[in-house]
């Protein structure tokens, strides 16, 4: 009897479509509180983050938008080829400092 009450308070959470959870839409806002200080942003051939003065999370969030599918490892993935020193994603970060490509 437990189990079927269980099961139709799950039904009914799920049929809500107010509280039904939607992973696309995550919150995308940055926490004041992750930055101890400033943040340091260089505009050059690219944008420049310093990431000294930022909590983990944070970085961890700037990282992953640093990161970008290699086409190469796709290409010899499709082709059937070996992938041993071809990782399927790109990082852009170099030292203390991550680097994102500006849009054009």
């Amino acid at each position: 009897m437990a189990v079927r009450a269980a099961y139709t308070k799950y039904i009914a959470n799920y049929s809500n479509k107010k509280n039904r959870l939607k992973p696309w839409k995550r919150q995308d806002a940055f926490v004041a509180d992750d930055v101890t200080g400033n943040l340091h942003i260089v505009l050059a051939d690219g944008i420049y983050i310093d990431s000294l003065n930022l909590k983990p999370r944070l970085q961890n969030r700037i990282r992953c938008m640093a990161t970008f599918d290699n086409p190469v490892f796709y290409k010899k993935k499709q082709l059937g080829y070996s992938n041993y020193y071809n990782l399927s994603t790109i990082y852009l970060g170099a030292g203390q400092f991550v680097f994102l490509f500006k849009g054009n």
